[in-house]
């Protein structure tokens, strides 16, 4: 079974928040989170707070270093050989970035692609099933990588 974990971005002081519970209040506006993985309420009503904490899950996926990845996490990934259906794609050697992400509607994880030295179509989406972690190393975030 997944741990479930979360992280939650700080936007004012632009650091994650490192204590063990998070209670923000406003005008129709509640969060209440253990960032060990017990998310206790979370309920927002035409309040834009929201955007100040964006909370961020686990994916419960290591990078080849042991790093834990979150949603919002940059990757950088390094293929060796990439098969479809069998056969070589003609990535091998390709180095890409991507931004690792929920996808709400299919609920998995997804992976959007930022860069590639391959030529490749840059926003494209996949998901992220056959993850091998031995070939992506964290590089960043989404709140600190520009």
């Amino acid at each position: 079974m997944r741990t479930i974990k979360f992280r939650v971005w700080d936007t004012d002081e632009k650091r994650f928040i490192t204590k063990s519970s998070l209670q923000v209040e406003g005008n129709d506006c509640c969060l209440v989170l253990h960032l060990d993985g017990d998310l206790v309420d979370i309920a927002y009503d035409r309040d834009e707070r929201h955007n100040e904490y964006p909370v961020e899950q686990f994916t419960g996926l290591l990078d080849k270093n042991g790093k834990e990845i979150y949603e919002g996490d940059i990757v950088r990934c390094q293929s060796r050989m990439v098969y479809l259906d069998g056969k070589p794609t003609g990535d091998e050697d390709a180095i890409n970035t991507y931004e690792i992400f929920y996808h709400p509607i299919r609920c998995i994880w997804f992976q959007r692609l930022l860069t590639s030295n391959k030529g490749k179509a840059v926003g494209r989406e996949t998901d992220i099933s056959y993850f091998h972690s031995e070939y992506y190393e964290i590089i960043g975030n989404i709140h600190e990588t520009k």
